[in-house]
């Protein structure tokens, strides 16, 4: 799928996130380029989203893959009703 994405001009980001669960936003992730971080086996719908929302928002994992996994390590968003959100790959349509 990812040579689908690489061979067009979108900028895109593909989340790859292990199973997901139905278990509230916790802003605790952590994330690693072109597969999920080591010792995660679920995470919160919301907590890929807020990655999603974030990516868009500053192109730093612009045309990459990225694994995101549940981490120790606090997170802030600025966007409560991330809960809501349950993309798992989308085109940056926003600039």
């Amino acid at each position: 799928m990812e040579g689908v994405f690489e061979e067009s001009e979108l900028d895109w980001t593909m989340v790859r996130p292990p199973e997901l669960t139905d278990k509230p936003y916790t802003g605790k992730y952590r994330a690693r380029e072109g597969h999920l971080p080591r010792f995660g086996f679920t995470i919160a719908r919301a907590d890929p989203a807020d990655f999603m929302v974030k990516a868009v928002e500053n192109h730093v994992s612009s045309r990459k893959v990225r694994g995101v996994q549940l981490s120790a390590v606090a997170s802030e968003t600025k966007h409560p009703w991330i809960s809501t959100l349950a993309f798992l790959c989308t085109p940056h349509i926003l600039s």
